[in-house]
């Protein structure tokens, strides 16, 4: 056996891992600021390697890890792009691999512990966010334009045009079983349009249907990435808004109620499958 999927394989071309991409090293601090878990983490290069320095919560001064050897990752055969990293500690007691990865300028780090003590404490695993102090220093936006930001605007020598949810459209179920929000929704063409039907827990109709309006990932249009839905309901505006990752829908649903009932405003955020991802 030489592969055991077929991103495993490569290409006809490799290429060694490069280094660090810029802003990977550095002091990252935990946006948590009452975490009982990693409170900052230094990783540098050293010797043409990248090492990790964590620094675990505590009352008064953090607690020092030292300094280990992290092994990079890229994000794909052929890639050279480092784009996540683990490094090991081993404390005599207990042991914790960290996985890394950065996104968006977000370090997000996974902590797999378990303990060797024999105190009886069971294994555990945390997922927590880190960032670094950041100063943005971008340029000014055109004069005259009609535009907010720079990502209002379309790079130069692309093109702008419609979005098509096509991709997106079929069945769609909770992965939570026991969800009490919404269990599952179907999307739907009609006349150029995109339109949801959604289904609630403990309701066997529908809300009934609403548009759903299309976003693409920028100005340039193409294929949709996410959704936007409102239901004006008698007692409720229900806002669901909706974006596509590694096959999933995640939807965030904002409840507001408009009744004379004390019920607060909420938020709901769960992930869907397409019934034909489960038929293949």
């Amino acid at each position: 056996m030489r592969y055991t999927r077929s991103n495993d394989r490569g290409g006809d071309e490799t290429h060694a891992v490069g280094l660090p991409p810029e802003g990977m090293e550095g002091l990252w601090f935990n946006s948590d600021p009452d975490t009982g878990e990693i409170s900052r983490i230094v990783i540098a290069l050293r010797d043409g390697a990248i090492v990790m320095r964590a620094f675990g919560a505590n009352d008064r001064e953090p607690i020092d890890w030292g300094e280990t050897l992290a092994t990079p990752y890229v994000d794909r055969i052929g890639s050279s792009v480092i784009t996540g990293l683990t490094a090991d500690y081993d404390f005599g007691f207990m042991k914790t691999r960290i996985a890394g990865n950065i996104k968006y300028g977000t370090l997000v780090i996974q902590s797999y512990n378990e303990f060797s003590d024999g105190s009886g404490r069971p294994a555990y695993f945390t997922r927590e966010f880190f960032s670094k102090e950041v100063a943005h220093r971008p340029e000014s936006l055109p004069a005259g334009e009609p535009c907010a930001a720079f990502s209002d605007l379309p790079k130069a020598g692309t093109a702008t045009g419609a979005i098509d949810m096509s991709n997106l459209t079929g069945h769609w179920t909770n992965t939570n079983p026991e969800t009490i929000a919404i269990t599952h929704f179907d999307l739907f063409p009609r006349e150029g349009r995109y339109y949801l039907r959604v289904f609630g827990a403990g309701r066997a109709e529908p809300w009934g249907e609403a548009e759903a309006n299309p976003h693409g990932y920028d100005v340039s249009g193409g294929r949709a990435v996410a959704f936007l839905a409102r239901y004006d309901l008698d007692f409720a505006e229900i806002t669901l808004a909706a974006n596509e990752n590694k096959g999933l829908i995640i939807i965030a649903s904002f409840h507001r109620f408009k009744d004379s009932s004390p019920r607060s405003s909420y938020l709901k955020r769960e992930f869907f499958y397409r019934r034909e991802a489960v038929q293949r």
